[in-house]
């Protein structure tokens, strides 16, 4: 056996089988699903109809991120929830989810993942003809789906490395996402955040929050609270404490009290020339916009 050979049949051996409690419900689903179709096969429109209805896995945090409208989902001609206390009959699979549960294995070893999950089953089917096209319909891209679950992730870890105070991790992995969505506005706004207020010294980098927040003087973002005040807090972390108070005092003012009254203490604070500092684990409320 060749190197390469073995190298995946060793990924396949980890993956394989190795199903994540919401997948294998989702699977029940599906079966449900089927049978009231009244099918005779487990086919890959009731694999997405039962992660649907499973509801709580990464797969429909991935639907969500893209945006999928759910209504539209759920309206298909495929998609039938399932009655309580239904008779279980196993169905067997056909060829379509066969096939989308091996490039769901294939989704999971290609992002090193040691399970099949949900989200490596929505990467699957999304790029399966002919349901592919019947999804395009409802703004689910297969091509770029396995790039957007990398997204999802590299926020999801920006925002625990940051609620941890690991502020290197954090700021690293807001980068990522950016390499993915350049000039994307609420990883941007993030990312400003905390090269201007987190406490260690050679994390923060005033100037170039100021750069990620450039856009919020000219575009139609220049209504929401928090973005004013992630670039009130860039200038003040850059030394220019005249121009901070300016966008720090119109994003007090947005907020009309949703800041809890901490840009009335970060504003002292500028009229002092003392920057905000934000400690580990800190509400966002005030300048971060998740």
């Amino acid at each position: 056996m060749g190197l390469v050979h073995w190298w995946k049949w060793w990924r396949l051996r980890r993956v394989f089988g190795r199903y994540t409690d919401r997948t294998r419900k989702s699977m029940v689903l599906a079966n449900r699903n089927a049978m009231m179709t009244q099918s005779e096969a487990i086919q890959a429109e009731h694999l997405l109809a039962g992660l649907v209805e499973e509801g709580t896995g990464v797969g429909v945090a991935l639907l969500r991120y893209v945006e999928v409208p759910f209504g539209a989902l759920r309206g298909m001609d495929w998609v039938h929830m399932p009655w309580p206390g239904q008779v279980e009959r196993r169905l067997p699979l056909h060829a379509s989810a066969k096939q989308a549960i091996v490039q769901a294995i294939d989704a999971a070893i290609y992002l090193r993942d040691n399970y099949v999950g949900t989200e490596h089953l929505v990467v699957a089917l999304a790029n399966q003809e002919p349901l592919k096209s019947q999804l395009e319909l409802v703004g689910i891209c297969g091509e770029r789906m396995s790039e957007q679950l990398q997204i999802l992730r590299a926020l999801w870890a920006g925002e625990e490395a940051r609620m941890a105070g690991r502020w290197s991790e954090a700021v690293a992995a807001y980068r990522r996402v950016l390499a993915f969505k350049p000039g994307d506005r609420s990883t941007s706004n993030n990312l400003a955040w905390v090269l201007s207020t987190c406490p260690d010294d050679g994390v923060r980098d005033g100037m170039e929050a100021v750069r990620l927040m450039e856009w919020v003087k000219s575009e139609v973002h220049g209504n929401v609270w928090q973005y004013l005040g992630t670039l009130g807090a860039a200038y003040a972390e850059a030394g220019d404490f005249k121009t901070a108070i300016a966008w720090g005092t119109r994003a007090h003012k947005l907020a009309q009290g949703r800041d809890e009254g901490r840009w009335e203490k970060w504003l002292a604070g500028f009229a002092e020339s003392k920057p905000i500092r934000e400690a580990a684990g800190a509400d966002a409320k005030t300048g971060k916009a998740t």
